[in-house]
């Protein structure tokens, strides 16, 4: 089990924790308090007989979760999902595109794409939070097999077709995100400055070229053209705020490979950015996703050595010996959201932590290795501004389309929703709300 003092301990040797101190206090002495949104994404289904809690809320998947007190009591499990709307592709392609945007993936088997916005474009498009990161979307893909199609990188999405890279390098990421703060501030307005001369000649290059172009031509420029907006309207933020950009300057991070071996490094290393972010007040809505879809690791610091995606999860029929390394798997996939948890519980807010106004929804593509979308596994944990009851809780009201969690994670960030995606009037999840 993770201590919460272990974590501030873990957060100290990378350079995190004098932020946790001084930043978090000072910045948010005089401003409201915002409920964040964190959303990851796991591949491949769990173990469908060893994830869901029995009466005494215990489970040997969850347990580094669940053993944690101060976890276990924001914790909200939800049964009875299902996607049963199709798409294109298989159900890795149907669950990594729709879980979160509610739309059915379209186009060839072999090159599906999601059709509509994500959530997290969704809370942004509402809120529209005045921050220099509005979403983050940061994870780990790194693997000696590239995914079997191209959108299984991103669960991210603009809109139809229009996919949101994945940040996956923590250099890069702690460049883009704490730049401006090691950098200084008069180099760094300098820096902004400049950026921005190139940015207005972008945009009126942009603008003429458009009129010389066919319209789907015209389409990918707009996309393009989107990009170089909001970047200038991050470098506004961050040059209206740079006293607060100085108080938040981590340690860089370790350059890290992109090959399977730098998985369990990368995914400390980017949470540990994610969480900082979020604790630095630098974005309000993170999306992660562990591992691409359908992700074949053969996860060796575990001593499994053998193709999750192909040998494990496709054998999954309750068998002793599965079982036993499927859930190997998936505990050491919870033992990561229980320290990212853990992380955002370290920083002081208000009158409790930054937990206490965050929900992080860990969610996943499919309930079954065999492509199986009954029984979604799905946790919430967090405690979302008091708009969740207590837990540990067990929502299990039957059957019910995967839709409601979108409903619900909008009513969660204020939004009032009816529906979501392409079920207009699905209502939130059965069980959740008081009186839902």
């Amino acid at each position: 089990m993770t201590s919460r003092r272990n974590v501030l301990k873990l957060l100290a040797a990378g350079g995190l924790l004098p932020l946790v101190a001084s930043h978090t206090r000072t910045l948010r002495a005089d401003t409201p308090t915002p409920t964040r949104l964190v959303l990851l994404m796991q591949g491949n289904g769990t173990s469908q007989k060893a994830f869901w809690p029995d009466a005494s809320m215990t489970s040997s998947i969850l347990e580094p979760i669940l053993s944690v007190p101060r976890l276990r009591e924001r914790t909200t499990i939800v049964r009875g999902l299902e996607n049963t709307a199709g798409g294109a592709g298989n159900g890795h392609d149907q669950g990594f595109a729709g879980l979160y945007s509610g739309v059915r993936s379209e186009g060839a088997f072999d090159d599906p794409w999601g059709m509509g916005p994500s959530l997290d474009q969704m809370v942004r498009g509402v809120l529209q939070p005045t921050v220099p990161f509005p979403t983050l979307n940061a994870g780990v893909l790194a693997s000696d097999i590239p995914p079997l199609k191209a959108h299984r990188r991103s669960f991210s999405y603009q809109g139809a077709r229009r996919q949101i890279p994945t940040s996956t390098d923590p250099v890069r990421l702690y460049a883009q995100l704490f730049g401006a703060s090691v950098e200084g501030p008069e180099r760094a307005l300098a820096k902004l400055a400049e950026d921005r001369s190139v940015l207005d000649y972008a945009a009126r290059d942009l603008s003429s070229l458009s009129k010389r172009l066919s319209r789907a031509e015209r389409e990918k420029l707009e996309i393009h053209a989107t990009s170089v907006r909001e970047l200038e309207r991050r470098l506004s933020v961050m040059a209206a705020r740079p006293a607060a950009q100085g108080r938040c300057a981590p340690a860089k991070p370790q350059a890290l490979g992109q090959r399977e071996a730098d998985v369990p490094a990368l995914m400390d290393t980017m949470f540990e950015l994610a969480a900082v972010a979020l604790g630095c007040g630098l974005t309000q809505v993170l999306t992660f996703p562990m591992g691409y879809s359908g992700t074949k690791w053969r996860f060796d610091w575990l001593g499994i050595g053998q193709d999750f995606h192909d040998q494990l999860a496709h054998r999954d029929d309750g068998g002793g010996d599965v079982t036993a390394l499927l859930v190997r798997v998936n505990r050491w996939y919870a033992g990561h959201v229980a320290r990212f948890a853990q992380m955002l519980d370290s920083f002081p807010e208000g009158q409790g932590t930054m937990l206490d106004h965050t929900l992080i929804v860990w969610g996943n593509e499919l309930a079954t290795g065999p492509h199986g979308l009954k029984d979604i596994p799905v946790v919430l944990l967090g405690g979302a501004s008091g708009r969740l009851l207590p837990g540990p809780r067990l929502v299990s009201e039957g059957p019910q389309t995967y839709h409601r969690l979108g409903c619900s994670l909008l009513r969660v960030m204020g939004i009032d929703a009816q529906g979501f995606g392409e079920e207009r009037d699905c209502g939130p999840v059965r069980g959740l709300f008081l009186g839902s």
